[in-house]
């Protein structure tokens, strides 16, 4: 438990101060490594003191985090928005008259 909660404090640390040039794979990691610790936690039946007071700080980073995984989410549903525009603009121009392919030759 002791090595599980100070590697979610220094990966938390760091995505909170480095977090802009960071991309989303590394905040998944760090969402995997919390939810299990929140597991290992609940499977606890007391946390000692010095559990509770890293616990504490990895909690004074969360404000951090969720502004960076707030930039990264809206950055790709701008992404979806620019690419759903692009496919409505390449349909719009998709010629799918058949018809102009035949010639009429009209003869007596």
């Amino acid at each position: 438990m002791d090595n599980l909660l100070q590697q979610v404090l220094v990966e938390t640390k760091y995505l909170s101060e480095t977090g802009q040039s960071e991309d989303y794979e590394r905040f998944e990691q760090l969402v995997e490594l919390r939810q299990l610790l929140t597991d290992r936690i609940a499977g606890e039946v007391e946390l000692s003191v010095e559990h509770k007071k890293l616990v504490q700080a990895i909690l004074q980073y969360d404000a951090s985090i969720m502004g960076h995984m707030d930039r990264l989410k809206n950055e790709a549903a701008s992404a979806l928005v620019r690419l759903q525009a692009f496919k409505k603009q390449k349909n719009a121009y998709k010629h799918n008259d058949h018809m102009d392919a035949f010639m009429m030759d009209k003869r007596n």
